[in-house]
């Protein structure tokens, strides 16, 4: 009965010691996500990533405008196809495309619109019809964000943040702390392969290869 009692002890402990250790973790990760509130942005909380391109503004603002160009620099995303080019032109308001992140159109598979194009300034994109991610949502915004810092030198920023018009479930809302780690990883390796496509032309090679197939 002592033997019992003392086993019955014990993983009482060990069971408290792991539901410790989840919620430190949990809390920590939750601390310190790339999700967070900014003043720099008029919304709630955001994942976002600068880059400094030695490039004049408006020519960075033109590449990031055309589809074609996600296949050199994206890490996650393998092509982009327009869906309605005939009515509207890539790029500008109200254009969608389906965003494809392996060759044979499998698997992860998003759509997107352009809502807001201020010339050299931003693009604002919704994300929707999510496809293969943990948790699919429609309640996902982007921006790229574009700043003239002398005729030569462009600062680029993205930013993902969600749509406060739109309800999200409490758990959605709790997932984006976490899953911004993998947001922010993969704005940084496909700002900087931005930055080199923009700088190098046809002499471009991507610092980083696509993940996804």
């Amino acid at each position: 009965m002592f033997k019992i009692s003392n086993k019955i002890k014990f993983f009482k402990i060990l069971f408290f010691s792991i539901i410790f250790i989840l919620f430190l973790v949990g809390f920590v990760a939750y601390k310190f996500s790339p999700y967070k509130h900014s003043e720099n942005y008029p919304y709630k909380n955001v994942v976002d990533n600068t880059v400094i391109i030695n490039e004049p503004i408006d020519s960075v603002y033109r590449m990031l405008g055309h589809s074609s160009y996600a296949r050199q620099w994206s890490v996650f995303v393998h092509h982009i196809t327009p869906l309605n080019p005939n009515e509207v032109t890539d790029g500008t308001p109200g254009s969608i495309r389906r965003c494809f992140a392996q060759e044979n159109e499998n698997g992860i598979v998003w759509d997107e619109e352009i809502l807001i194009v201020e010339p050299n300034k931003r693009r604002r994109l919704s994300i929707f019809n999510t496809k293969g991610f943990e948790s699919e949502s429609n309640d996902i915004l982007t921006e790229q964000l574009y700043e003239k810092i002398d005729s030569n030198t462009t600062k680029l920023t993205f930013i993902v943040f969600r749509d406060e018009n739109k309800e999200m479930e409490w758990w959605k809302q709790a997932l984006l702390y976490y899953i911004a780690y993998n947001m922010k990883t993969v704005f940084e390796e496909n700002m900087e392969n931005i930055k080199y496509l923009a700088e190098e032309g046809a002499n471009y090679h991507r610092r980083h290869e696509l993940k996804t197939n």
